[in-house]
């Protein structure tokens, strides 16, 4: 991930700036992700770590692997992708992140739906009315 976000910000130093238009230019949001990328893949390095570092101590049969969860994870931002359109961002983002927060978050209801209704929510409404860029409305009258 880490190689990935450095890659995507050496790639958006080759954005072509014009001196016309807005001040920020077009490449303060693709460098905005590329350090927030970055930031959470370090995040996300120091987490595995200290998990790892607990885990050892822990007894070995204790600790329980998933590898075909990666491969639902897949299918399940596949389906998200295919009723995106459709279903609107708010409506598909809001189910993808339920069945995702239900399977990896078990028996935690009302966080999961906190989440998964707040962020979606949060996003289209700062996307549509803060910066003027049009998400999927799909079936929801938003």
């Amino acid at each position: 991930m880490v190689a990935l976000c450095v890659a995507y910000l050496w790639g958006t130093t080759k954005v072509p700036v014009l001196e016309i238009g807005d001040p920020l230019g077009p490449r303060a949001f693709p460098y905005l992700v590329g350090v927030l990328g970055l930031i959470t893949a370090v995040w996300l390095f120091v987490e595995i770590a200290a998990r790892r570092r607990s885990a050892s101590k822990a007894a070995a049969g204790e600790t329980r692997h998933r590898p075909w969860a990666v491969f639902l994870t897949l299918a399940w931002m596949a389906a998200f992708y295919t009723v995106l359109e459709p279903f609107g961002f708010v409506l598909s983002t809001f189910l993808f992140l339920l069945g995702l927060t239900c399977f990896f978050n078990r028996n935690r209801w009302v966080t999961n739906i906190l989440v998964s209704a707040g962020f979606p929510l949060g996003v289209y409404f700062a996307f549509t009315k803060l910066l003027s860029i049009s998400l999927p409305a799909g079936v929801l009258p938003i």
